[in-house]
């Protein structure tokens, strides 16, 4: 999403996607946030695509405080795929060297990064006590990837600019992992990695998802209502060839 609107002549996006300012670096500053889009030229819409905004207290409503006139886009994707991708990219930058069964037994901030993180019916509702839903749109990925043009020109839209832009970016992958990480991964689905703590090691990878499911279902359910959609796609446990 970032890179694509950051095709359109009418929108401005920081060079970065993950600036962090209404998260962990509130204290830099308006001034060095603002120094983010001084280089806009005139565009009608100016914008922050860090991730993550929606989950925390501070950040809401110092996003509120800031532009309580603000259009937020919510993308979320199916929780479990989600925490996936979240570890996958942590793995990778080489933040973490932990099997991915820490985020549900091993460890308090990781379970809440990377799986609380998918709670996306908690994240909504606390957005709608500060932005009315008019000021809200919520955008899948699935339907990223099913119709990218469609999704696209219905972000468009609710930004009120040109919405029959072309896009270049708009089915092209990115923060893809490479094959060496995916052959790695893979390989460790079941041994989780042969951590020396038996627990860790004797943890079967479909149990792992089973749980995961059984935690994210009440959420997703929530979300059905909110969203006045139907996810039963999310409620049932994914195949673990979805991981190979």
């Amino acid at each position: 999403m970032w890179k694509c609107l950051s095709e359109h002549p009418n929108i401005f996006l920081a060079e970065t996607d993950h600036i962090h300012y209404f998260t962990t670096k509130f204290h830099y500053g308006h001034d060095w946030y603002l120094d983010h889009f001084s280089s806009s030229n005139g565009q009608s819409i100016i914008g922050d695509t860090t991730p993550q905004y929606a989950k925390f207290d501070d950040a809401r409503e110092r996003m509120y405080s800031f532009n309580p006139e603000a259009k937020i886009v919510l993308m979320m994707r199916h929780p479990i795929f989600r925490a996936w991708s979240h570890y996958k990219h942590e793995k990778r930058r080489g933040i973490t060297n932990a099997p991915f069964t820490f985020s549900l037994y091993g460890n308090t901030d990781i379970y809440r990064a990377w799986i609380e993180t998918g709670f996306y019916d908690k994240h909504y509702a606390n957005l709608l006590k500060f932005y009315p839903k008019e000021q809200i749109y919520c955008v899948l990925f699935d339907d990223v990837e099913k119709k990218p043009k469609e999704v696209l020109q219905g972000v468009l839209k609710f930004l009120g600019v040109d919405h029959s832009h072309e896009f270049t970016f708009q089915s092209k992958k990115f923060n893809s992992s490479t094959s060496k990480l995916n052959k790695g991964l893979n390989n460790g689905l079941n041994q989780d990695y042969k951590q020396s703590d038996y627990f860790y090691q004797t943890i079967n990878f479909e149990s792992l998802l089973d749980e995961l499911t059984e935690i994210n279902i009440p959420h997703i359910e929530n979300l059905e209502i909110l969203l006045n959609r139907n996810l039963s796609e999310w409620k049932r446990r994914p195949d673990i060839s979805a991981f190979q």
